[in-house]
């Protein structure tokens, strides 16, 4: 992997938020990024640190959804995601996209939160709300989709045992920084995480949600 990710070589990160992922491939391993996030005031933002750490000259930042990449085929080295794709309707299209735009013998990389194969259909419901969103994926269905699609290679680092750890930090922290959140973001939305932090941390105590890193290869 680390050698499809050096000079020259180009990587699509797909659902790039404020490019901390972006920034850190392209100053470790000095590869091309383009970054792309539907959320523009995001985008300003990634693209104001780009410029400020010396990276704007590798980094791309563009304004778009993952369900219409607006690239055509074979375009990328290495296609890139962090806990992104949780957030889509569509799921199939996005990763027959992914496929579409990754060059012949290019890989895929990504992590995300999934409900656990073993997990009850409605079991997340109520924890996944905040997320607008039906529900989540599972690792089975991205084995399968992706296989579907012409990746030859998908391997799944389960990694599900850091959840729990993760989602009851979150939540602790959040609790006590209420006060200085609340006036970064609104009253509104900040209740609404407190109350449904707390239905992540059964999930995870429950073992109802997975995570992990796919890592795949386009044949």
């Amino acid at each position: 992997m680390a050698g499809r990710l050096g000079p020259g070589r180009t990587v699509l990160d797909l659902g790039s938020g404020f490019g901390g992922s972006a920034r850190y491939l392209a100053g470790r391993f000095g590869c091309r990024v383009v970054a792309l996030n539907i959320s523009e005031p995001q985008n300003e933002r990634h693209r104001r640190t780009n410029a400020a750490q010396g990276l704007d000259g590798l980094i791309e930042v563009v304004t778009g959804s993952f369900q219409d990449i607006p690239y055509p085929p074979d375009s990328f080295d290495v296609v890139w995601s962090q806990e992104a794709f949780c957030h889509s309707g569509d799921r199939h299209q996005l990763l027959a996209e992914a496929v579409r735009v990754l060059n012949p013998r290019g890989e895929m990389v990504f992590t995300d939160l999934m409900a656990a194969d073993t997990a009850p259909a409605e079991a997340l419901r109520s924890a996944v709300a905040r997320l607008e969103v039906e529900a989540f994926a599972t690792p089975s269905y991205y084995h399968r989709t992706l296989t579907g699609l012409g990746l030859e290679r998908v391997d799944f680092d389960d990694r599900s045992d850091q959840l729990l750890t993760h989602y009851v930090r979150l939540t602790e922290e959040t609790g006590q920084r209420a006060g200085e959140l609340g006036h970064l973001i609104s009253p509104a939305y900040l209740q609404g995480l407190l109350q449904n932090l707390p239905l992540w941390v059964e999930a995870c105590r429950t073992a109802l949600m997975s995570w992990g890193i796919f890592h795949d290869r386009r044949l």
